[in-house]
Protein backbone atom coordinates (compact mmCIF):
# COMPACT_ATOMS: atom_id res chain seq x y z
CA UNK A 1 0.00 0.00 0.00
CA UNK A 2 2.42 2.36 0.92
CA UNK A 3 4.78 1.41 -2.54
CA UNK A 4 1.60 2.48 -4.47
CA UNK A 5 0.78 5.58 -2.59
CA UNK A 6 4.87 6.55 -3.19
CA UNK A 7 4.38 5.81 -6.97
CA UNK A 8 0.99 8.04 -6.98
CA UNK A 9 3.11 10.55 -5.64
CA UNK A 10 5.86 10.58 -7.91
CA UNK A 11 3.60 10.70 -11.12
CA UNK A 12 2.13 13.64 -10.10
CA UNK A 13 5.29 15.71 -9.04
CA UNK A 14 6.32 14.88 -12.45
CA UNK A 15 3.11 16.08 -13.95
CA UNK A 16 3.70 19.06 -12.21
CA UNK A 17 6.88 19.46 -12.94
CA UNK A 18 5.86 18.62 -16.57
CA UNK A 19 3.31 21.47 -17.21
CA UNK A 20 5.30 24.16 -15.49
CA UNK A 21 8.04 23.79 -18.14
CA UNK A 22 5.50 23.42 -21.11
CA UNK A 23 3.76 26.90 -19.81
CA UNK A 24 7.63 28.76 -19.19
CA UNK A 25 8.01 27.49 -22.75
CA UNK A 26 4.56 28.86 -24.36
CA UNK A 27 5.52 32.48 -22.51
CA UNK A 28 9.06 32.51 -24.17
CA UNK A 29 7.83 31.90 -27.70
CA UNK A 30 5.40 34.52 -26.95
CA UNK A 31 7.57 37.29 -26.13
CA UNK A 32 10.10 36.35 -28.56
CA UNK A 33 7.43 36.25 -31.45
CA UNK A 34 7.34 39.92 -33.61
CA UNK A 35 3.76 41.43 -33.83
CA UNK A 36 2.33 41.55 -36.73
CA UNK A 37 3.19 43.71 -39.35
CA UNK A 38 0.78 46.42 -40.38
CA UNK A 39 0.16 47.92 -43.56
CA UNK A 40 0.30 51.71 -43.42
CA UNK A 41 -1.18 53.88 -46.77
CA UNK A 42 -0.02 57.46 -46.46
CA UNK A 43 -2.34 59.84 -48.40
CA UNK A 44 -0.17 61.68 -51.26
CA UNK A 45 -0.19 65.29 -50.27
CA UNK A 46 -2.90 67.10 -52.57
CA UNK A 47 -0.07 69.92 -53.44
CA UNK A 48 2.34 68.53 -55.90
CA UNK A 49 4.85 71.43 -56.54
CA UNK A 50 7.06 69.33 -58.59
CA UNK A 51 8.05 72.06 -60.54
CA UNK A 52 8.86 74.48 -57.67
CA UNK A 53 6.58 77.37 -58.03
CA UNK A 54 5.81 77.83 -55.27
CA UNK A 55 7.67 79.46 -52.39
CA UNK A 56 7.65 77.87 -48.79
CA UNK A 57 4.90 80.37 -47.31
CA UNK A 58 2.84 80.20 -50.35
CA UNK A 59 2.69 76.35 -50.05
CA UNK A 60 2.19 76.15 -46.70
CA UNK A 61 -1.00 78.84 -47.55
CA UNK A 62 -2.50 76.90 -49.71
CA UNK A 63 -2.31 73.65 -48.06
CA UNK A 64 -3.86 74.88 -45.07
CA UNK A 65 -6.96 75.73 -47.52
CA UNK A 66 -6.79 72.89 -49.82
CA UNK A 67 -6.79 70.68 -46.10
CA UNK A 68 -9.97 72.83 -44.91
CA UNK A 69 -11.99 72.47 -47.77
CA UNK A 70 -11.04 68.54 -48.41
CA UNK A 71 -12.38 68.06 -45.16
CA UNK A 72 -15.59 70.58 -44.97
CA UNK A 73 -16.47 68.85 -48.81
CA UNK A 74 -15.03 65.47 -48.34
CA UNK A 75 -13.52 65.53 -51.39
CA UNK A 76 -9.88 65.43 -52.55
CA UNK A 77 -8.79 68.79 -54.52
CA UNK A 78 -5.32 68.14 -56.02
CA UNK A 79 -2.81 70.84 -57.84
CA UNK A 80 -0.30 68.89 -59.56
CA UNK A 81 3.20 71.07 -61.05
CA UNK A 82 5.45 69.20 -63.17
CA UNK A 83 8.90 70.72 -65.50
CA UNK A 84 6.90 68.63 -68.65
CA UNK A 85 4.87 65.61 -69.20
CA UNK A 86 6.35 62.46 -69.51
CA UNK A 87 7.17 61.83 -73.58
CA UNK A 88 4.67 59.98 -75.49
CA UNK A 89 1.46 61.09 -73.13
CA UNK A 90 -1.28 64.00 -73.69
CA UNK A 91 -1.93 65.94 -70.76
CA UNK A 92 -4.74 64.48 -70.29
CA UNK A 93 -3.53 60.81 -70.35
CA UNK A 94 -1.10 62.34 -67.66
CA UNK A 95 -3.62 64.06 -65.39
CA UNK A 96 -6.81 61.26 -65.24
CA UNK A 97 -3.43 58.76 -65.10
CA UNK A 98 -1.90 60.75 -62.29
CA UNK A 99 -5.72 61.67 -60.55
CA UNK A 100 -6.94 57.65 -60.67
CA UNK A 101 -3.78 56.54 -59.29
CA UNK A 102 -3.50 59.01 -56.16
CA UNK A 103 -6.50 60.40 -55.32
CA UNK A 104 -9.50 58.52 -57.12
CA UNK A 105 -12.00 57.23 -54.33
CA UNK A 106 -15.73 57.46 -55.80
CA UNK A 107 -16.61 54.40 -52.93
CA UNK A 108 -15.92 57.06 -49.96
CA UNK A 109 -15.75 60.80 -50.77
CA UNK A 110 -17.57 63.23 -52.97
CA UNK A 111 -15.34 63.36 -55.60
CA UNK A 112 -12.07 64.06 -56.55
CA UNK A 113 -10.17 66.49 -59.00
CA UNK A 114 -6.66 67.65 -59.88
CA UNK A 115 -4.93 70.76 -61.61
CA UNK A 116 -2.21 69.92 -63.82
CA UNK A 117 0.80 72.35 -64.82
CA UNK A 118 3.56 71.73 -67.32
CA UNK A 119 5.88 74.39 -67.64
CA UNK A 120 8.13 73.40 -70.48
CA UNK A 121 4.96 73.13 -72.52
CA UNK A 122 2.73 75.26 -70.78
CA UNK A 123 -0.48 72.50 -70.84
CA UNK A 124 -2.68 72.73 -67.98
CA UNK A 125 -5.63 70.24 -67.78
CA UNK A 126 -8.17 70.01 -65.11
CA UNK A 127 -9.18 65.84 -64.46
CA UNK A 128 -12.24 64.96 -62.69
CA UNK A 129 -13.54 61.70 -61.52
CA UNK A 130 -17.36 60.61 -62.08
CA UNK A 131 -18.49 61.49 -58.30
CA UNK A 132 -17.29 65.28 -59.46
CA UNK A 133 -18.21 65.65 -63.05
CA UNK A 134 -22.06 65.54 -61.37
CA UNK A 135 -20.68 68.52 -59.79
CA UNK A 136 -19.03 70.36 -61.93
CA UNK A 137 -19.50 69.33 -65.37
CA UNK A 138 -17.57 69.43 -68.49
CA UNK A 139 -19.07 72.05 -70.05
CA UNK A 140 -20.70 74.90 -68.22
CA UNK A 141 -18.83 74.12 -65.23
CA UNK A 142 -15.41 73.78 -66.25
CA UNK A 143 -15.47 76.40 -68.43
CA UNK A 144 -16.54 78.88 -65.19
CA UNK A 145 -13.65 77.45 -63.33
CA UNK A 146 -10.80 77.73 -65.86
CA UNK A 147 -12.16 81.28 -66.74
CA UNK A 148 -11.43 81.82 -63.28
CA UNK A 149 -8.30 81.41 -63.47
CA UNK A 150 -6.85 81.27 -66.39
CA UNK A 151 -5.47 85.14 -66.30
CA UNK A 152 -3.56 84.63 -63.32
CA UNK A 153 -2.23 81.64 -65.10
CA UNK A 154 -0.83 83.20 -68.29
CA UNK A 155 0.78 85.83 -66.55
CA UNK A 156 3.14 83.09 -64.47
CA UNK A 157 1.23 84.48 -60.92
CA UNK A 158 0.66 80.59 -60.11
CA UNK A 159 0.06 81.39 -56.57
CA UNK A 160 -2.76 83.75 -57.08
CA UNK A 161 -3.97 81.02 -59.99
CA UNK A 162 -4.11 77.79 -57.85
CA UNK A 163 -5.54 80.09 -54.91
CA UNK A 164 -8.39 81.50 -57.15
CA UNK A 165 -8.77 77.44 -58.24
CA UNK A 166 -9.54 76.24 -54.87
CA UNK A 167 -12.09 78.69 -53.84
CA UNK A 168 -13.84 78.47 -57.22
CA UNK A 169 -14.05 74.50 -57.03
CA UNK A 170 -15.35 75.35 -53.23
CA UNK A 171 -17.39 77.77 -54.50
CA UNK A 172 -18.81 75.20 -57.21
CA UNK A 173 -19.40 71.99 -54.70
CA UNK A 174 -21.47 74.40 -52.02
CA UNK A 175 -23.49 75.95 -55.31
CA UNK A 176 -24.29 71.79 -55.99
CA UNK A 177 -24.87 70.54 -52.68
CA UNK A 178 -27.50 74.24 -51.77
CA UNK A 179 -29.15 73.85 -55.10
CA UNK A 180 -28.78 70.24 -56.05
CA UNK A 181 -27.76 70.56 -59.28
CA UNK A 182 -24.34 71.66 -61.04
CA UNK A 183 -23.50 75.24 -62.10
CA UNK A 184 -25.29 76.26 -64.86
CA UNK A 185 -25.54 79.93 -66.28
CA UNK A 186 -28.32 79.08 -68.25
CA UNK A 187 -30.49 77.88 -65.13
CA UNK A 188 -29.95 81.89 -63.97
CA UNK A 189 -32.22 82.95 -66.97
CA UNK A 190 -35.16 85.03 -66.15
CA UNK A 191 -37.92 85.37 -68.92
CA UNK A 192 -39.33 88.23 -66.66
CA UNK A 193 -36.22 90.47 -67.18
CA UNK A 194 -36.03 89.64 -70.86
CA UNK A 195 -39.50 90.89 -71.08
CA UNK A 196 -38.90 94.07 -69.72
CA UNK A 197 -35.99 94.85 -71.56
CA UNK A 198 -37.55 94.48 -74.98
CA UNK A 199 -40.68 96.58 -73.48
CA UNK A 200 -38.16 98.95 -72.32
CA UNK A 201 -35.57 98.71 -75.82
CA UNK A 202 -39.00 99.04 -78.08
CA UNK A 203 -40.17 102.16 -76.13
CA UNK A 204 -36.93 104.00 -75.87
CA UNK A 205 -36.82 103.09 -79.99
CA UNK A 206 -40.15 104.94 -80.60
CA UNK A 207 -39.36 107.09 -78.70
CA UNK A 208 -36.70 108.25 -80.81
CA UNK A 209 -37.85 107.90 -83.85
CA UNK A 210 -40.88 109.71 -83.24
CA UNK A 211 -38.47 112.98 -81.87
CA UNK A 212 -36.63 112.53 -85.46
CA UNK A 213 -39.86 111.97 -87.70
CA UNK A 214 -40.76 115.66 -85.72
CA UNK A 215 -37.06 117.31 -86.68
CA UNK A 216 -37.59 116.09 -90.71
CA UNK A 217 -39.51 119.17 -92.57
CA UNK A 218 -40.28 117.09 -96.32
CA UNK A 219 -42.71 115.04 -93.99
CA UNK A 220 -46.27 114.81 -95.11
CA UNK A 221 -49.14 112.66 -94.13
CA UNK A 222 -50.80 111.33 -97.55
CA UNK A 223 -54.03 109.44 -97.82
CA UNK A 224 -52.15 106.22 -100.56
CA UNK A 225 -48.69 104.99 -100.60
CA UNK A 226 -48.85 105.67 -104.19
CA UNK A 227 -48.68 109.42 -103.72
CA UNK A 228 -44.95 108.95 -101.97
CA UNK A 229 -44.09 108.06 -105.96
CA UNK A 230 -42.24 110.69 -108.25
CA UNK A 231 -43.91 109.85 -111.37
CA UNK A 232 -41.87 109.10 -114.97
CA UNK A 233 -38.48 109.25 -112.40
CA UNK A 234 -37.67 105.92 -114.37
CA UNK A 235 -38.19 104.81 -117.47
CA UNK A 236 -37.69 100.97 -118.94
CA UNK A 237 -36.60 101.15 -122.81
CA UNK A 238 -36.49 97.51 -123.00
CA UNK A 239 -37.09 94.61 -120.57
CA UNK A 240 -35.29 91.26 -121.55
CA UNK A 241 -34.67 87.96 -118.69
CA UNK A 242 -31.30 86.47 -119.49
CA UNK A 243 -30.21 82.73 -118.33
CA UNK A 244 -27.03 82.80 -117.13
CA UNK A 245 -26.25 79.53 -115.15
CA UNK A 246 -26.95 77.62 -111.96
CA UNK A 247 -24.52 76.59 -109.16
CA UNK A 248 -25.14 72.99 -107.71
CA UNK A 249 -23.10 72.18 -105.08
CA UNK A 250 -22.98 67.93 -103.85
CA UNK A 251 -21.90 67.12 -99.94
CA UNK A 252 -21.72 63.43 -99.60
CA UNK A 253 -24.41 62.21 -96.95
CA UNK A 254 -22.25 60.62 -93.82
CA UNK A 255 -22.26 56.96 -93.19
CA UNK A 256 -23.29 58.14 -89.38
CA UNK A 257 -27.24 58.53 -88.46
CA UNK A 258 -25.95 61.57 -85.68
CA UNK A 259 -23.53 63.69 -86.08
CA UNK A 260 -23.47 64.19 -82.45
CA UNK A 261 -20.01 63.23 -80.58
CA UNK A 262 -20.26 60.54 -78.37
CA UNK A 263 -19.41 61.63 -74.46
CA UNK A 264 -17.75 59.12 -72.44
CA UNK A 265 -15.04 57.72 -70.37
CA UNK A 266 -14.05 57.52 -66.80
CA UNK A 267 -12.49 60.43 -66.41
CA UNK A 268 -14.14 64.20 -67.04
CA UNK A 269 -12.65 67.81 -67.20
CA UNK A 270 -10.41 69.42 -69.79
CA UNK A 271 -7.53 71.66 -70.89
CA UNK A 272 -5.14 73.82 -73.02
CA UNK A 273 -2.48 76.12 -73.12
CA UNK A 274 -1.27 79.71 -70.83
Amino acid sequence: MKKIASIITMLLVFVSLTLTAFAQTQDDTSAAAPAPAQAVTEAVPSLQDNANLLSKAQKAVLEEKIEAIEDSCNIRLAILTVKSIPDGMSAKAFADGYLNKNYRDEANNEGSIILMIATSTRDWYISTDNNMRRIITDDAGLDYLSSSFLSSLSDDDYYTAFDIYTDTVYELCCYYWENEEPYDPGNEFSWISLICGLGLSALLAWMYVSYLEGQMSNIRPVNEASEYLERDSVKLDTSKDIYLYTDKVYTKRSDNDSDSPSVGGSNGGGGGNY
